[in-house]
């Protein structure tokens, strides 16, 4: 009996393991309006927040971000979706396509005219006049 119940136990995780390892993976390549280090660790962090996807790289000079997701858990209009409620945009990309978004909006950032660094956190501004 102690054996039927080891072999038992032994298939159960077999299959356990079988199924966990045919979970789709899929990954997409979205274009971002993303221009500084601070808007890709917004990015980054709001899609790795979702379940399901296992990674999130954003290259800023291409301002394309790889995602790779299990598509049982989410799919590509809910990593959209994450993207603009971060603040940003973003579309599906493809070589074959030139697609223009709207400029990104962020207080945390300077004049986008002006080649910049922007900054990752909100800086300590100098303390004002103080009175003597």
């Amino acid at each position: 009996m102690k054996y039927v119940s080891l072999i038992a136990g032994i298939f159960a995780l077999f299959l356990f393991a079988t199924a966990s390892s045919f979970a789709k993976t899929d990954e997409v390549r979205l274009l971002t309006n993303a221009h500084c280090s601070g808007c890709k660790t917004k990015i980054e962090k709001a899609l790795k927040k979702i379940d399901g996807v296992e990674s999130a790289s954003l290259d800023l000079p291409s301002k394309v971000v790889a995602v790779k997701f299990n598509s049982e858990k989410t799919n590509i209009d809910a990593l959209i979706a994450a993207i603009k409620k971060a603040g940003y945009e973003a579309a599906v990309f493809s070589e074959k396509e030139n697609i223009n978004l709207p400029e990104h909006k962020d207080s945390d950032c300077k004049d986008k005219t002006k080649k910049h660094d922007c900054p990752d956190k909100k800086s300590n501004s100098e303390p004002k006049n103080k009175t003597k």
